[in-house]
């Protein structure tokens, strides 16, 4: 989705658009070591060619995909000390809304205010006066209870009871929910695996018909896939930051089109490409090779499904691009 957005961009007139990539595998420390050993020039850089060997001080603007607050806060400070822009496709957290601390963040979706008051806005507007809640049991869901349950506050919504979801709690948290069984309305603020760890304990309890969930899911199918006869009546919020599903459909063409086994330009893409097709472009023993068409013709009878997410991907790439574009017309003049 990085490259299909930096091709479609749109912007910047006569300026190709580039991109490394960094694995901090949501470790913060991990994260500014990788970057700060690019900046001192220890790795060597390359272009797309692998001919020319690039200046990495030369890059103009970062952007961050993951969910965990500490490797946020802690890019968003180095950025500080660099004096680059930042660019958060999937950051959430609230503690990077301070201007005066972070002024070089750029958010690219919704932050948990605006998903909090979404919830907030539907209890208002179904007369619930009190609320339960279900969160992950990590630094981003205590964090989502948080702020939930400050603005409910504000809003006049009590919320009763909270319960931190994990691998293998999921019956007690079920049982703590029916504990105040006159309060059917809960919030679920769960990503995919976690909902799923929920949900099932909802059905060995036979619960589902007792409450009324939100969830901030949206339209995921891999994430409801063999519960959807228990969910009936639950809301789920898809919260867009105004790119259509034109756009999305557009994604999907362009990944449908792509050789596998010629398209070199993400190192890890025959990789992922071998995993979901189960095959391998240089088999050995029983390894089943792969075909000789590699184009994603038949990727819809896989068990794939397009995170929505990647929208505030093309948001991200757009903004830099925008950016950039700007800062060119401003020192260079309008169209040069």
């Amino acid at each position: 989705m990085f490259f299909f957005s930096m091709n479609r961009s749109g912007r910047l007139r006569g300026v190709k658009l580039g991109a490394l990539g960094f694995d901090d595998c949501s470790n913060p420390i991990m994260l500014n070591h990788l970057v700060t050993e690019v900046q001192r020039y220890g790795r060597n850089i390359y272009d797309s060619n692998g001919q020319n060997k690039l200046d990495p001080r030369t890059v103009e603007a970062f952007m961050t995909s993951g969910i965990n607050p500490w490797s946020a806060l802690s890019m968003a400070d180095l950025m500080n000390t660099m004096e680059r822009p930042m660019v958060a496709a999937e950051t959430y957290t609230t503690a990077l809304n301070d201007f005066s601390k972070y002024p070089y963040f750029l958010r690219a979706n919704y932050d948990l205010q605006n998903v909090s008051m979404a919830f907030i806005n539907i209890a208002k507007r179904n007369g619930w006066k009190y609320m339960q809640v279900v969160h992950e049991d990590s630094i981003w869901g205590e964090e989502t209870y948080q702020v939930l349950m400050k603005i409910a506050a504000q809003e006049g919504i009590c919320i009763v009871a909270s319960f931190g979801l994990n691998d293998g709690n999921a019956e007690d948290v079920v049982m703590g929910l029916r504990g105040r069984r006159d309060v059917q309305p809960v919030v679920l603020f769960l990503m995919h695996d976690s909902f799923r760890t929920f949900m099932q304990g909802v059905v060995t309890l036979n619960a589902s018909y007792e409450f009324q969930f939100l969830s901030n899911l949206g339209n995921s199918k891999s994430a409801v896939a063999g519960f959807e006869d228990y969910l009936n009546g639950m809301l789920s919020f898809e919260f867009w930051t105004g790119i259509t599903t034109s756009v999305l459909a557009e994604f999907q063409t362009y990944l449908r089109n792509i050789d596998a086994s010629t398209y070199t330009t993400n190192p890890w893409f025959q990789e992922w490409y071998e995993s979901l097709m189960g095959c391998s472009f240089t088999p050995t023993g029983t390894q089943m090779a792969c075909g000789s068409d590699n184009m994603f013709t038949g990727l819809s009878g896989f068990n794939y499904e397009l995170d929505t997410d990647v929208t505030s991907v093309v948001y991200g790439v757009i903004a830099i691009a925008q950016g950039l574009d700007a800062t060119l017309e401003k020192y260079c003049g309008v169209g040069k």
